[in-house]
């Protein structure tokens, strides 16, 4: 239980939301949020469109609080995921239950969804012990800062949509 509530965090994966944000083999050399090759790196591959999370959301209020929703699919989705939090190891669904705690308990009424993940960053940090998201290849990236990829990705999917 003690595991479950140290892990609430999780919704935002409390990564530091520095400028030095990102993806990297270890957290001593990490980028700008971006891999080797700048691309953006996410929960699981893009595009979206076709996934159950942007469907859903397209039918949903698409509020701020639909597109935490989107990211706590998106969580859901990545079941090959590795979630590190203060630097313990936590799978998907452990990931995926913190994150709902945190949403019930801490986002308040049409609070940006960018603005709360960035705000229970700081809440949260750790410079020695970054939360931090592994991914199939070993790489690791800011957990914070795929979240916010994620939440970029999906906004630029729904304004494409919208042009169509």
């Amino acid at each position: 239980m003690k595991r479950i509530h140290k892990f609430t965090l999780i919704l935002v994966l409390i990564g530091i939301p520095l400028a030095l944000a990102g993806c990297a083999s270890t957290p001593s050399t990490l980028k700008k949020g971006n891999v080797p090759e700048f691309k953006k790196v996410y929960l699981d591959p893009a595009p979206i469109q076709d996934t159950p999370a942007y469907k859903t959301f397209l039918n949903s209020s698409r509020s701020e609080a639909a597109k935490l929703s989107y990211v706590l699919d998106r969580i859901k989705a990545a079941k090959n995921l590795t979630y590190w939090f203060e630097g313990e190891s936590y799978h998907w669904l452990e990931a995926y239950s913190g994150a709902v705690w945190l949403l019930w308990q801490d986002h308040k009424a049409n609070e940006d969804a960018h603005s709360f993940i960035r705000k229970e960053a700081l809440r949260f940090q750790n410079p020695t012990r970054p939360t931090l998201i592994q991914f199939p290849d070993r790489s690791r990236c800011l957990a914070t800062q795929v979240l916010l990829n994620e939440l970029d990705l999906l906004e630029n999917a729904v304004k494409q949509n919208t042009h169509k």
